[in-house]
């Protein structure tokens, strides 16, 4: 029997359609418009209860907080569509925030300094993501293991080159990428914009997006069209350590220090956000598009929380309860054959 191969026009053909449906047919309460809806209702809350949350400096705040978080959930965006998971974000966001103030006390004297430390950041957070890859197409492990270790791991290291203890960094044109702006924008937040239309742009104007949402939902059958899955996969976790490892290089200036505990916390808001907005976590379903929506819920509420004086303790099990909900009204049940 001859095995009919689909052009590559063929294969753009019935991706784009693919890649539009998913956009388009997501039927539940976590629609674009409710999670609006939801932000807008968290928004009015908050400013009821304590005044100080309508306040110019406070928006200031959450912009720059949710800067950061919206580089790393871009980068795991693109991992959930594909039905994969990624829970190294946290500890690659440590790794990488300790070694930029690290990197940023040998560059101090060098011009533009800061770009320099970026860069280098990028770069660790992308052999991160690159074996986290490899791993998982060379050996066949689940994602969700090979990035947890990883994760621990990048952490790890982390701890061993701080001793535990913060690394303060004072090199001022590093220091501006986390408190400096421009014409009153905050640097933070131009970075921000610039690697979500990134996102934008790979998700919507690219074959890799394409075969991102082609293998999200169905990857049999993504390799028997000839598309090298493997080959994306590598493409995308490495892509998204660069972004990791731009988050917490961001959040090292910042904070003007390295942390090895600066990753705390990021895989759940990483993954609520994503699924959140309407991401599916079996893949195939969402955009990066309505990944800042997901971003903006969950640092308004985290925001909010603190500025009413809620624990952070119960602000984690709070977090935690919306990631289940998140999860149970977006998953596609249909497609799970056998739940283990």
């Amino acid at each position: 029997m001859v095995k009919h191969e689909k052009s590559p026009e063929e294969m753009d053909r019935i991706e784009s359609k693919e890649s539009i449906a998913g956009k388009i047919s997501f039927k539940t309460i976590f629609s674009k418009m409710n999670v609006v809806l939801i932000l807008v209702v968290l928004v009015i809350i908050f400013a009821a209860i304590n005044s100080r949350f309508f306040s110019f400096q406070n928006f200031q705040f959450i912009l720059k907080q949710s800067a950061i978080l919206l580089i790393a959930a871009v980068g795991g965006t693109f991992i959930i569509l594909m039905g994969s998971i990624d829970l190294s974000v946290g500890g690659v966001a440590s790794l990488t925030c300790v070694a930029s103030a690290i990197l940023a006390n040998y560059h101090a004297n060098y011009p533009f300094a800061g770009g320099i430390v970026i860069i280098e950041s990028m770069i660790i957070g992308m052999v991160f993501g690159m074996i986290n890859g490899l791993i998982l197409v060379k050996g066949k492990i689940p994602s969700f293991l090979v990035t947890l270790g990883i994760g621990t791991i990048s952490g790890g290291i982390a701890l061993l080159l701080t001793g535990g203890f913060t690394v303060p960094t004072f090199t001022p044109s590093f220091r501006w990428l986390g408190t400096g702006s421009v014409l009153g924008i905050p640097a933070l937040g131009i970075a921000a914009a610039i690697i979500y239309f990134i996102g934008l742009f790979i998700s919507n104007r690219t074959r890799l997006g394409k075969y991102v949402f082609s293998i999200g939902g169905g990857e049999q059958a993504t390799r028997f069209s000839g598309v090298s899955v493997d080959k994306i996969k590598l493409i995308v976790f490495t892509m998204a350590g660069a972004f990791y490892g731009l988050s917490g290089s961001l959040l090292a200036a910042r904070i003007g220090a390295g942390s090895s505990k600066a990753g705390e916390g990021l895989v759940l808001d990483v993954i609520a956000a994503v699924v959140m907005s309407g991401t599916s976590l079996t893949g195939g379903v969402g955009s990066p598009a309505r990944t800042i929506l997901g971003v903006l819920i969950i640092t308004v509420l985290g925001n909010g929380l603190n500025i009413i004086g809620v624990s952070p303790h119960v602000q984690v099990v709070i977090k935690g309860i919306i990631v289940i909900l998140a999860v149970f009204t977006t998953i596609d049940r249909s497609r799970v054959v056998v739940m283990k």
